[in-house]
């Protein structure tokens, strides 16, 4: 979620996923209202601006590090291989024709 954010406020990140104001949760307390299993995090930015926040909730904060990629990699390495061949062919292949003489 790529929100804006204000250092004077206080937010709570959802851990459980299931809140409709994502990514932030509706209940800021012990527990989750939704899931009481999961707790919100407490989230207070140093600056204002956008942040990039993760949505998949497999990140180890509240910022998007892209763990869910690597994550989906893992699960799934030989369609990651076949991705990853046909972006460096095609790479390749561009590179090659803007350069050559």
């Amino acid at each position: 979620y790529y929100v804006h954010c204000s250092a004077s406020e206080d937010y709570y990140f959802c851990t459980c996923g299931e809140s409709n104001a994502q990514p932030f949760c509706e209940s800021p307390g012990d527990r989750c209202a939704k899931q009481p299993l999961f707790v919100p995090k407490f989230y207070k930015p140093r600056y204002d601006g956008k942040k990039l926040l993760c949505g998949c909730k497999k990140a180890p904060g509240e910022m998007c590090t892209g763990a869910c990629v690597l994550m989906w990699a893992d699960v799934h390495p030989f369609m990651f291989s076949m991705y990853m061949y046909g972006s460096c062919f095609v790479f390749g292949i561009l590179s090659a024709w803007m350069f050559h003489p």
